[in-house]
């Protein structure tokens, strides 16, 4: 009888071996999948940066099909972010041609005010907000239709710890957030 349950024991120890190989294994692939689909959008970027000359701008904006995040860097050139990628799911599109919906986001940093710290002596921290624009365009019926500022919001106290140089506000959450809640067409 023992040695029934001994057998048992390993190959119950040998299947969840397996299971945590195949895992590790499906989140490589996934890994290796998010990088790759992501250096083909970046490849496009500026294209699908690209504003459409007509606009049919909608109160009630919605997702068509699937979407890409496009941000722009200061120096005005265009990239995609992996990382929206993995925030946004499965609607997030992983080739150029699957993109029928561009979120098109365009920041501006702007110093907003000062925190004086609660150390002693206090010191004094310059706070920063980077506010984006965020533009929909539905690429199937190439349109801009929907535009919204989102603006960061600074605490009341300033975070940070000893080695805090400046404080900076984004509005990525809630960029994200109106994403997810959009309705998909």
């Amino acid at each position: 009888m023992r040695e029934k349950s001994k057998q048992q024991n390993s190959l119950l120890a040998v299947a969840i071996l397996m299971a945590v190989a195949l895992s590790c294994n499906r989140q490589e692939t996934k890994s290796r999948d998010v990088k790759e689909a992501t250096k083909n959008l970046n490849a496009a970027a500026a294209d699908l940066a690209k504003l459409p000359s007509k606009e049919q701008l909608t109160t009630a904006p919605y997702i068509k099909g699937k979407l890409v995040m496009v941000r722009q860097y200061p120096s005005g050139a265009y990239y995609v972010d992996a990382f929206d990628a993995g925030q946004l799911g499965d609607v997030y599109a992983q080739t150029p041609e699957e993109a029928q919906t561009v979120a098109l986001t365009v920041c501006q940093r702007s110093q907003k005010g000062v925190y004086r710290t609660d150390e002693n002596p206090p010191r004094e921290l310059p706070a920063f907000a980077t506010d984006c624009d965020v533009t929909l365009i539905d690429r199937s019926i190439a349109a801009v239709i929907f535009k919204r500022r989102f603006e960061a919001k600074l605490g009341e106290k300033a975070g940070g710890i000893s080695t805090t140089t400046e404080i900076n506000a984004y509005p990525d959450y809630e960029i994200r957030d109106f994403l997810k809640a959009l309705p998909r067409k």
